[in-house]
């Protein structure tokens, strides 16, 4: 899924449009950390990807964002965490957003135990793409399976659970999934887009799953 960069306001001859003072520390610690940890062929592959410009991007957060992983918290707290973090995902749906997508893996999602904040936030909102982007339904339902289940993975992580254990005999995690699931369909009000609707109202009869599994196979 591209993204438009186009309105990034760029300096020529300067890597961001950072302050003066701030540009040559930048550089130096820069070189000193490539020179340091790359590796002879990956040299050449920095500089070309470099050539193009270098971007950074600072966002605000309105307390210290705590992050789950970085946190040892109780089971008991759950159940406050998750209804905020559920609310949040129920928001950015609402507002024609998806909390994440095939975009951002292995590149972090928003919802994710990394960016959710112990106070029922999210840190990072860089996984967040308008739905109006993805034009293929199927992505669209990947991208809602992939918000469910990384809501799952947190709410797992603070009860205790290390990542998914999802089989025959696992019925928390089945039960945890089944929650996120039913309090996002519930949460997101009918004023949302077709394909999300469609795609939290497929378990209600068998020939809505067939239709789904129709385009999942299709890839339309």
């Amino acid at each position: 899924m591209p993204r438009d960069f186009s309105g990034l306001r760029r300096e020529p001859g300067n890597t961001a449009a950072l302050p003066q003072g701030a540009k040559s520390p930048l550089r130096r610690g820069a070189t000193c950390s490539i020179v340091a940890r790359a590796s002879r062929n990956l040299r050449s592959k920095i500089d070309m990807l470099a050539a193009g410009g270098l971007g950074a991007y600072v966002y605000w957060y309105p307390s210290i964002p705590l992050r789950v992983f970085q946190s040892q918290v109780g089971g008991q707290l759950a159940a406050v965490m998750s209804k905020g973090w559920l609310d949040l995902a129920a928001r950015l749906l609402r507002a024609g957003f998806l909390p994440t997508t095939a975009y951002s893996i292995d590149r972090g999602h928003c919802c994710g135990r990394r960016n959710a904040v112990v106070d029922g936030g999210f840190a990072d909102l860089g996984s967040v793409a308008p739905i109006s982007e993805i034009s293929a339904a199927a992505d669209v339902f990947i991208a809602l399976q992939m918000t469910i289940w990384s809501l799952a993975d947190t709410i797992l992580f603070v009860l205790g659970r290390e990542g998914f254990r999802f089989g025959a005999f696992d019925y928390v995690t089945g039960m945890v999934l089944d929650f996120v699931r039913t309090r996002l369909m519930r949460a997101c009000g009918a004023h949302i887009d077709p394909r999300v609707k469609q795609f939290f109202s497929s378990t209600e009869n068998m020939s809505t799953i067939i239709r789904l599994a129709e385009i999942a196979d299709s890839g339309l």
